[in-house]
């Protein structure tokens, strides 16, 4: 149960995306089998980092 809705089979594909989390980070070898590169996408395609105009924190 999340946010008031079931989702079949949650438990076992949070492990799965938590599993590769720790693949990406380095944390966990790969096993035979497993991908050793990883893309993180969303319905809108691949996530990309772009500059977006606003505060930040530079050292003085």
């Amino acid at each position: 149960m999340c946010g008031g809705l079931f989702w079949p089979d949650y438990e076992p594909k949070k492990a799965r995306v938590e599993h590769l989390y720790a693949i990406a980070d380095g944390q966990v070898t790969p096993e035979t089998g497993e991908p050793i590169v990883i893309f993180c996408m969303d319905e809108f395609g691949p996530l990309n980092l772009q500059p977006r105009p606003g505060r930040q924190v530079n050292e003085a």
